[in-house]
């Protein structure tokens, strides 16, 4: 999120702009101008068309996507600056010392009691100053307009993702989060790889959308009770719900691409272990060239080790899966412990054929505003992975 481009100041001043929800013809104006920066490899019609295309997913509906704009009073077609932001569930489970004396709702400290409250939350995207009017505060002025909306609304928090560095949206509320990176490197794009080349574990794909909605709603009790079972540390845990709303807006970026530029429908959204308990949902991504990983989910591994087999087996057929597409590596955000262990096992299994590399990204860095601006020293981001993504 964030732009680069040479800019021209010009002098603006407060009483000449307005913020409000964009229009429909504001939308499209604020299209036009980002298409230069976003677009590619979509041509503009395209990018206008897929832009189109995904504010009328499920997640879109009953005002769930909003379009800001900054323009000129008497010039509403004059776009200053442009963003959306995406309705959330966000599970939190609150530690009183942790949020200065406060709880979400404003009211006296409460004791830890294992309980996970689900709140308002946003995601902010989109974030695009005019050209002609960069380096004049315009989007910080916009963003700061948009806290305030989302504040009175009652939202308990907020992310976004920092393509520009980490100073910027930090200096305006968002504290950069952990933002790791495993990346599974295929050393040839011509060589096709197989998923049965690891451990015992059986696989099978997911590719109904039927069962991947299934498969959101375990996943969602899953990380409630595992925020419950969290022993108390002092600090508020919070996550994003992992719901099939939220996993569909990757994936109907993803279909628009694949019908657009192919020609064709997204098959294997994923893999399951044949027993039911472990599963991998994934997102090809066109632009990067890689196969980036939404969600790894294991529920009730009968051990540790089990679990790592499970992640193994389960990055096998994501590894396959991007062989098969032609796609140059598989991306896992924050992998966690085991998780690393069975990426390691996995690139073993491959060991002349995939790479392993971990790294700090420097683009889509998470980061999170608390309501009210509170610190969020004491807060940690639980499985914050790609799905969060917007």
């Amino acid at each position: 999120m964030g732009d680069n481009a040479p800019s021209t100041p010009t002098e603006i001043s407060a009483s000449d702009i307005v913020f409000a929800e964009a229009t429909p013809e504001q939308r499209v104006v604020s299209w036009h101008l980002s298409s230069d920066t976003w677009a590619k490899p979509l041509t503009e019609e395209q990018y206008l068309e897929s832009n189109e295309a995904l504010s009328r997913i499920e997640m879109a509906r009953d005002g769930g996507c909003r379009f800001w704009a900054l323009y000129f009073k008497g010039n509403p077609l004059e776009v200053v600056a442009s963003c959306e932001s995406f309705r959330k569930t966000l599970f939190v489970r609150e530690s009183g010392s942790s949020l200065n004396g406060s709880t979400t709702n404003g009211s006296t400290a409460a004791k830890d009691d294992g309980e996970v409250g689900e709140h308002l939350a946003y995601g902010i995207a989109s974030v695009y100053t005019n050209p002609k009017y960069r380096r004049l505060g315009m989007a910080s002025l916009m963003l700061h307009k948009l806290q305030e909306v989302m504040d009175r609304e009652g939202a308990t928090g907020s992310a976004l993702y920092s393509d520009i560095g980490k100073s910027y949206y930090s200096m305006l509320g968002w504290t950069v989060f952990p933002h790791s990176e495993a990346r599974l490197n295929l050393l040839s794009r011509s060589r096709k790889l197989k998923s049965d080349t690891c451990c015992d574990v059986k696989i099978r794909w997911i590719e109904r959308r039927d069962e991947l909605e299934q498969l959101c709603k375990l996943d969602v009790e899953d990380l409630k009770a595992r925020m419950r079972r969290q022993k108390p540390d002092g600090k508020a845990h919070f996550a994003f719900a992992p719901t099939y709303a939220q996993i569909d807006t990757q994936l109907a970026r993803e279909d628009f691409f694949a019908r657009t530029l192919f020609g064709r429908e997204v098959q294997r959204r994923g893999a399951a272990t044949t027993d039911g308990k472990s599963w991998i949902i994934w997102e090809r991504d066109w632009k990067k060239e890689q196969l980036t990983v939404l969600r790894i989910v294991t529920i009730r591994p009968e051990s540790e080790a089990r679990r790592v087999d499970h992640i193994w087996a389960l990055l096998g057929a994501a590894v396959a899966e991007a062989s098969e597409e032609g796609l140059g590596a598989v991306a896992v955000w924050n992998p966690d412990e085991t998780t690393t262990s069975g990426i390691k096992a996995t690139s073993n299994a491959y060991a002349n054929d995939v790479k392993v590399v971990f790294k700090q990204r420097d683009g889509s860095l998470p980061s999170f505003r608390w309501r009210g601006g509170l610190s969020t020293a004491k807060m940690v981001w639980e499985d914050n992975c790609y799905y969060c993504w917007c």
